[in-house]
Formats: structure tokens, sequence, C-alpha cells
């Protein structure tokens, strides 16, 4: 499982919702906050030092921090992120995910699967798009966007590795319940 950030979402302390994920699920976590500052965006890193798994979107505090980096497309296409052993990537097509493989990443991150509040107005991707980026590639691919206990069955037969999660991890209520469920999907479903 995978948990991508968003402070401006989360009801209580973020530091605290993170400790309680971790807890909980103990998920690869990209911190994602865009609108911070470089120097803002490195002493929020720093502040989670504490996350075993944790992927920057920021090469400089990744390098710094000596973290993985997640990237979207084209700054991983167009970064050297030689210095780097864990690297991810967001694509939004098949060729994009072809091309990312073939640039060495480490897992791919795709979406939005379903609808979502996040991506208000857009059309989701779909099952069929998901499972078409995961048949071109060998390396694990986590699909985010509208994913829940639903779904989250459909989307790992479709050939995602794994879920990922932004607003059910950070504005639901019963977030941590939630994320645990999604886990258990998870799990059975590989075993």
């Amino acid at each position: 499982m995978i948990v991508v950030t968003n402070r401006k979402l989360c009801k209580s302390d973020f530091i605290l919702r993170i400790k309680e994920i971790i807890k909980a699920v103990n998920p690869l976590i990209i911190l994602r906050e865009k609108d911070l500052s470089s120097e803002e965006y490195f002493n929020l890193a720093k502040k989670l030092e504490f996350v075993p798994n944790l992927y920057l979107q920021n090469i400089e505090a990744a390098k710094k921090l000596n973290r993985g980096v997640h990237l979207p497309y084209n700054d991983f296409i167009n970064k050297d992120l030689s210095d780097f052993k864990k690297k991810g990537c967001s694509v939004h097509c098949v060729e994009e995910a072809v091309n990312a493989e073939k640039n060495n990443a480490d897992f791919l991150l795709t979406g939005h699967i379903f609808e979502t509040d996040c991506k208000k107005g857009l059309s989701p991707r779909g099952l069929n798009y998901l499972k078409d980026l995961c048949d071109a590639v060998t390396i694990p691919v986590f699909a985010i966007g509208g994913i829940n206990t639903d779904n989250a069955y459909s989307v790992l037969k479709s050939g995602a590795k794994g879920i990922a999660v932004m607003s059910g991890a950070f504005k639901q209520e019963n977030a941590i319940s939630y994320l645990k469920e999604l886990a258990t999907i998870e799990k059975d479903f590989i075993n």
C-alpha cells in the first residue's frame, strides 16, 4: 500500500496521523505537498525521518535525507536520478509506463482509476486502462483514485500490485480502519 500525503486534507495533527498510519498498515509514504517551498518541504521531510519507507518528491531533500524519490513522469525522465537507489514514477498512459520502466523506475503510480473528489470533473481512466498498463510492464504498479473497500479487489484483479490512497488516509474520520480494511483486501488477494 502507498499513502500519498496531503496535509491540507488532514483533520487532525498531520505528524500524528502519519504515525497512526504507520502503526496501522506501515505503507510506503510519498510526501507530496506541492505547495511548499523547498525549505519548507525539507523541514517537513526531516520531521518524518521516523517513517521507514518514505519517498520524497523534492530531489534535493531526498538526496540530503538519503530517501527514495518519487516524481511525476516528466521530471522522472528529464532529471538525473543516478544517485538514487529507490525511484518511483507517476504515469498516465501505457507509453509513459513503459518508458519509466526502461529508465529504471522501481514502481509506478497511476490513476485516477475511479471518480474521486481530488479530480472533480475529470473522467476516470478505469479498470481497462489499468489492466493494459499493468500488462505492459514488469515492475509493480499501484493504482490511485476513488479506490475503496467495494472496488479494491477489482483493482488488484486488473493487475495492480497494490492500492494507493490520499484523501482516504487524511480526510475520512475513520481513516485508520479504512486503511486496515484495504490492507486486508490486498493481503487476501495476494494469498
